[in-house]
């Protein structure tokens, strides 16, 4: 009995560990992963070595800021929920503080975190290879070929097209301000115990939704470049 009971306990840690990989890998995926070979040139002195160091703090930074966006997104998805469900059951002012307090505190994390991305990726010089790639691609293709929302994937080529990666981390970080801002005032709504407009809902949706395909859309296109060079 004791044997079989550590074999579990055993077994449920492993299990564990591998959950939490797949976890980190699936996030990586989602949001601007791929973006950091945009940085660094290949070689092996020393100074090909630090840029190489950067290339991967910048990689690190993107991954950890896609999981705090996303969880804070995971949070708001949650409220949401809660409001919508809110006529049939009523408002539980305490979880729904509970949840907003979950999305804003996750979202002052993204923003620090894409704050200290975008200055490692400031002192980091390009890849030129990766530049050339990015310069040179067939965006009306791709995005014809998979049926990419145009406005939003436009907005994406307009800064890819012209090497300009820090350009798009840029772009994030002010979109993560604005979802904070939009946070905030609904925390305040709700502190009072009192139901936030729906126009604010409705707009923090869309702000959500939208960066997150923004930065998706990133992703695919360094996701194509790699699986093609």
């Amino acid at each position: 009995m004791i044997k079989s009971k550590k074999q579990f306990i055993l077994k449920f840690f492993i299990g564990l560990i591998i959950l939490m990989m797949f976890y980190t890998t699936g996030f990586s995926l989602i949001f601007l992963n791929g973006s950091g070979r945009g940085y660094g040139e290949e070689g092996g002195d020393s100074v090909c070595d630090e840029l190489k160091s950067n290339s991967s703090i910048i990689t690190t930074y993107i991954i950890e800021g896609a999981g705090y966006y996303l969880d804070a997104y995971s949070y708001f998805n949650s409220l949401l929920t809660r409001i919508e469900l809110s006529d049939i059951r009523g408002v539980n002012y305490i979880e729904c503080n509970q949840l907003i307090n979950s999305a804003l505190y996750n979202i002052k994390y993204a923003k620090v975190t894409y704050y200290l991305l975008i200055e490692v990726a400031e002192i980091t010089p390009y890849n030129q290879t990766v530049i050339s790639k990015l310069k040179n691609f067939d965006y009306d293709f791709y995005m014809n070929e998979h049926t990419l929302n145009s406005v939003i994937f436009k907005d994406m080529e307009n800064y890819l097209k012209n090497g300009d990666i820090r350009g798009v981390y840029r772009k994030i970080y002010l979109d993560v301000i604005e979802i904070e801002k939009l946070l905030t005032s609904i925390k305040d709504k709700l502190s009072l115990d009192k139901m936030p407009d729906l126009s604010i809902l409705w707009e923090l949706n869309e702000a959500f939704g939208d960066t997150l395909i923004f930065g998706q859309y990133g992703a695919r296109v360094f996701y194509t470049l790699q699986k093609n060079k």
